[in-house]
Parts: structure tokens; sequence; C-alpha cells
């Protein structure tokens, strides 16, 4: 009685006769898939990224643009006068520049003008 050729030993000899280019076969479907899901990664990572940093400039860009609103030269004058009275600021924090100002406005007795300053004996 002959062997039929497809008797599970058949198939099994024929299996291991194509080990190699199993092993091959497999290396480029992993290498394949791998790079498409690492292509994909990227892309939707980098579209994440481009949507957070559209919104983080919009916030800034808001914030700069309230920042350089031009008050008028009378709302400029009036905060230079309130400053050069000695006046902190509103939540007098004492941190601020306007409160370090209104602090020495307050010690020299009036706002520097520009004279050399008098101090004790050193």
């Amino acid at each position: 009685m002959t062997a039929s050729p497809n008797t599970p030993a058949d198939q099994a000899r024929a299996l291991l006769a194509d080990l190699e280019g199993q092993r091959r076969r497999e290396e480029q479907a992993f290498r394949a898939g791998f790079e498409a899901g690492y292509r994909d990664g990227w892309e939707i990572g980098y579209a994440h990224a481009h949507h957070e940093m559209a919104a983080e400039w919009e916030a800034l860009a808001a914030k700069v643009r309230a920042m350089t609103e031009v008050a008028t030269v009378n709302a400029r004058e009036a905060l230079d006068e309130s400053a050069a009275r000695g006046e902190p600021c509103a939540a007098a924090c004492g941190r601020c520049s306007r409160c370090a100002r209104a602090a020495a406005v307050a010690r020299r007795g009036g706002d520097y003008l520009g004279e050399r300053a008098h101090r004790g004996a050193a």
C-alpha cells in the first residue's frame, strides 16, 4: 500500500521544507503591520498636537489682544498720577511694581523725580 500524497506526514514534511519561507513571510507581515501602525499612530498624534497647539495659540492671541488695547492718553496720565501720589494697586498686594512704587513714595514723602536720592551717611 502506497502512502497518499496528502497524508498528515506529507503535509508535515511540506511545512518543514518551507519553514524558512514561512519565517520570511511572517517577518514581512510583521514589518508591514508595524510600519502601518507606526505611520497611523504618528498621523493621529500629529493631528492631536496640531489641534492642541491651535487652541493654545488662540488663547494666547486673545490674551495678547486684551493686553495690547491702547489706553487713551488721559487714562495713562491718570494711572501715572495715581502712581506718583503713591497709590498702590487695587488689590494692594504689596508685591507688584505699583505697590513697590507706592511704598517708595511713602518712604520718601513724594515721587522720585530724577534727582539724586539723599541718603544718610554710609
